[in-house]
């Protein structure tokens, strides 16, 4: 779990600064909210982790992409993730619900 764990950070580190770039484009921008779909996939199919592990895990990255989902565009990108995540069956309703309530624009929904 620890290596998830710190490729959570390294992306939050490297969002950070991506996200301070205006000259980031809308392929720059899916780019890097694929990274989360990617490592969730892989500790999805962990199979040395507990599924409390997978639960907690989910949850720090659903609350990540949240907090980087400020505006209509990462919304869309954000949703077509999560979407797809939840074609594949990894997650649920819940794990919309946080991350609408975790999003900077959920004062407006």
């Amino acid at each position: 779990m620890q290596k998830y764990l710190r490729l959570l950070e390294e992306i939050a580190n490297e969002w950070d600064i991506f996200y301070k770039n205006l000259d980031a484009t809308y392929e720059d921008n899916v780019k890097e909210k694929e990274k989360i779909k990617i490592i969730i996939e892989q500790f999805y199919n962990d199979c040395s982790l507990t599924q409390e592990d997978k639960n907690e895990l989910l949850f720090k990255f659903i609350i990540l992409l949240a907090k980087y989902s400020g505006c209509a565009e990462d919304l869309e990108i954000s949703e077509n993730l999560l979407n797809s995540l939840e074609n594949m069956k990894i997650i649920n309703q819940k794990y919309y619900d946080l991350f609408y309530a975790n999003t900077s624009t959920n004062r407006w929904m």
